[in-house]
C-alpha cells in the first residue's frame, strides 16, 4: 500500500534496479514487521550512505519505476521507528543543555529526513512549546495527534497549544485526557483546565451573563484545588500562580458587576498580591484604586 507506479523516461535502468532492490528489501522487512531493520535501511537511503551504480549517458528509456509513496500519518506503527535514534541525538543533547534554538533546528533536520515518523513531528512541536510558539507547536503536533498517536508528552502539549490558540473545545478534550491518562502531567493539565474555565468566565462576564461566569469560576477553582500545594516544577508553580491570580481577579470583576464593591476590592487586591506581574494587573489596580477612593469619598 506504500508503493505507487509512475512512468519514467529519464532514468537509467541501473538506477531503476537499485531502487527496486531497496524497495524489495524494505517491503520484505515490513512484511515481517521488522522495523528495526527498516529504520536503518530508510536512513541509509535518505542520507546517501549506500552506493549506487553510476549512470551512463542519459538515454530515453520508457519503463515502469516503482516509487515509495509517503507514509500516511494514520499508520500508527510509525509513531516511532526503531533504528533511527541517532537522528535525534543532537537535538536531545542541545535540549539537555537548554540550548533550545539549537535543539529546535536539530529536530527540524530530523523531521526533514523522516517526515513520516510521528516522533520527529512531536519533538519539533515540543521545542516549539518550550520556545513559546504555540501556533507552530499546534501545526506540528496536530497531524499525528489527530491520527491517535498520542503519548504522555504530546498529549499535554497539544492540549496546551490548543488552549493558547483559543481552541477551547479541543483543548478541554486533550487536557482532560492528559489528566486521566498521564498522572505525571495531571497537575499541569488541571492548571490549564482552570485557565480554560477562566477564559470562558471572562467571556460570560463581559457579555453581561454573570450567572454562567460564576459557574465557570467555580469550576476553575475546583480544578486548582486538585493541584498539590508543594511542587519543585518552577514552570508549573508560575503557571499555577498566574492562573489563580486570574481567577481571583475575575471574581473581583464579577463582584463589581454585581455591585458588591467591598468584595470586589478585596478580590482585586488579593489577585494583585498573588501575581503582581499578571497581564491583567494594571486593570485590577486601576479598578481597586477607584473603588477605594469611592469608599473614602464623603457622600
Amino acid at each position: 500500500p506504500d508503493l505507487h507506479i509512475e512512468l519514467e523516461d529519464r532514468v537509467h535502468p541501473a538506477d531503476v534496479a537499485a531502487q527496486n532492490q531497496d524497495l524489495n528489501h524494505e517491503s520484505e522487512g515490513r512484511r515481517r514487521g521488522d522495523h528495526h531493520q527498516r529504520g536503518p535501511l530508510l536512513l541509509r537511503r535518505r542520507q546517501g550512505g549506500e552506493p549506487r551504480p553510476v549512470a551512463g549517458p542519459r538515454r530515453r528509456v520508457l519503463g515502469v519505476l516503482l516509487r515509495r509513496a509517503p507514509l500516511r500519518p494514520e499508520a500508527a506503527t510509525l509513531r516511532y521507528l526503531p533504528g533511527v535514534e541517532s537522528v535525534f541525538g543532537r537535538g536531545l543533547a542541545f535540549e539537555r543543555k537548554r540550548w533550545l534554538p539549537e535543539a529546535r533546528a536539530a529536530y527540524g533536520e530530523a523531521l526533514a529526513l523522516l517526515p513520516e515518523v510521528g516522533h520527529a513531528w512531536n519533538q519539533v512541536g515540543h521545542l516549539d512549546m518550550l520556545l513559546n510558539d504555540p501556533a507552530s507547536a499546534f501545526r506540528h503536533l496536530r497531524p499525528f495527534a489527530e491520527a491517535g498517536m498520542l503519548d504522555e508528552v504530546n498529549l499535554i502539549e497539544y492540549g496546551s497549544a490548543a488552549l493558547r490558540l483559543n481552541r477551547l473545545e479541543l483543548a478541554e478534550r486533550m487536557l482532560r485526557a492528559a489528566a486521566r491518562r498521564t498522572p505525571v502531567h495531571a497537575p499541569a493539565a488541571w492548571t490549564n483546565l482552570a485557565k480554560l474555565c477562566g477564559l470562558r468566565a471572562s467571556r460570560e462576564i463581559n457579555a453581561g451573563r454573570p450567572g454562567p461566569g460564576k459557574e465557570q469560576l467555580d469550576q476553575a477553582e475546583a480544578w486548582l484545588a486538585l493541584v498539590p500545594a508543594a511542587t519543585t516544577d518552577v514552570a508549573l508553580a508560575g503557571s499555577f500562580r498566574e492562573t489563580l491570580a486570574g481567577v481571583t481577579g475575575l471574581r473581583g470583576q464579577l463582584a463589581y458587576t454585581l455591585g458588591e464593591y467591598a468584595q470586589a476590592s478585596r478580590d482585586l487586591r488579593e489577585a494583585l498580591s498573588t501575581d503582581p506581574t499578571h497581564p491583567d494587573a494594571p486593570v485590577w489596580r486601576r479598578l481597586a484604586d477607584a473603588l477605594e477612593r469611592a469608599a473614602t469619598t464623603p457622600r
